[in-house]
């Protein structure tokens, strides 16, 4: 289920500047974009393409050290050397290794943006290591994607140190029309890697949102139906084994009475504590979604023979919460899940249980005949 530091508060979308600050504060869940793609086939296509450009810089690094180097020669040959062999390894990681972590990605990455600065001050030639510099695009448009607003500020601080170092040393050399080269080449810099990229981040993070909060019920903060049926796509997609998985399907028994008795503020106040109960009885391993007015759906993994207690459980923690009291009707369904079909068969036994809870006078828990 998407983390709460992910929704936008319950009075709208924020102001603007409220806005700037969620985005730097955002802990990104690195898994976001990973999870998208891998769902849909595109995750091997990202490797091969990540591969493909540390294939090309070791390339660039070979070529580099047939140039004349800049002084002092010997140590610069040696980074460049060292840093050519890094690029070499590069395409076997991506296309064997593991997906890194996010600290090692971001370790990763800025350390091919210090490569990348290497390179500018190793050519001799102070326009071309100038002109190199829009290669840090390259680097920023993977932060910009699968990182946060504090990584992308480690990377501009990378690339404008080297910038200007390198148009500095531009600036000064006896090269002809040092400084309007240098100007003009400076200014290319800072747009494309510099200027263009904290804004198509910040875009970037504002659709990413507006994508987890179209998944998430704004007043308990659990998945809406269809969070739970695209969370639920996205595991069973995984080929992995889940076991046995029961289904819950939680309905508050005349909720509608109090509504019209104590207000809606009171009943907002119903569905939230009936949130908060559903989390502390199941904890974190449960997706907990509320998939209508009253009506709440758990998942979890667990023996089938756990679902009367644990139904129980959940049926004597939300007769807890108030004023004023109320009563839940639950049905469950328990087996297993090989494809998202077979989920919504669960679903729909547990959801008929619930019913036939209601019809023998709500208040209770019943469990549908095994599939």
């Amino acid at each position: 289920m998407p983390r709460r530091s992910t929704v936008w508060r319950l009075a709208g979308a924020p102001h603007y500047s409220d806005q700037f600050r969620l985005w730097w504060n955002d802990d990104v869940d690195h898994h976001f974009l990973l999870n998208f793609l891998r769902a849909r086939g595109f995750l091997t296509s990202l490797r091969v393409v990540i591969a493909v450009v540390g294939a090309l810089m070791a390339v660039a690094m070979f070529a580099l050290l047939a140039t004349d180097i800049a002084e002092p020669a010997g140590p610069m040959r040696i980074l460049v050397t060292a840093i050519t062999v890094f690029a070499v390894a590069w395409p076997f990681y991506w296309l064997f290794g593991p997906w890194p972590n996010p600290r090692m990605s971001i370790a990763l990455f800025l350390f091919i943006d210090l490569a990348i600065a290497v390179a500018g001050f190793a050519h001799r030639d102070p326009l071309a290591g100038l002109t190199a510099t829009p290669v840090f695009a390259v680097t920023g448009i993977y932060i910009l994607f699968f990182h946060g607003a504090r990584a992308m500020v480690a990377h501009l601080l990378i690339v404008v140190v080297a910038i200007a170092a390198l148009a500095a040393r531009l600036a000064v050399s006896d090269y002809p029309d040092a400084m309007p080269l240098t100007v003009g080449k400076t200014a290319v810099a800072v747009l494309v890697t510099v200027f263009i990229l904290p804004f198509a981040q910040f875009a970037f993070w504002l659709i990413r949102n507006s994508s987890v909060e179209s998944l998430i019920d704004p007043l308990t903060t659990l998945a809406n139906r269809r969070g739970l049926l695209t969370h639920m796509s996205r595991l069973v997609g995984t080929g992995a084994d889940l076991g046995t998985l029961c289904v819950f399907v939680i309905d508050i028994d005349k909720f509608k009475n109090v509504n019209d008795r104590h207000g809606h503020a009171v009943g907002d106040d119903i569905l939230v504590q009936t949130a908060e109960q559903v989390r502390r009885v199941l904890g974190p391993s449960a997706l907990a979604a509320r998939t209508g007015g009253e009506e709440f759906v758990v998942v979890d993994a667990m023996p089938a023979e756990r679902a009367v207690e644990v139904g129980s459980q959940l049926r004597a923690a939300i007769g807890a919460v108030g004023p004023p009291g109320v009563t839940v009707s639950i049905g469950a369904a328990c087996g297993p899940v090989q494809g998202i079909e077979c989920f919504q068969g669960l679903l729909q036994n547990a959801d008929n249980a619930m019913y036939r809870a209601k019809r023998d006078g709500g208040d209770r828990v019943s469990i549908a005949d095994p599939t």
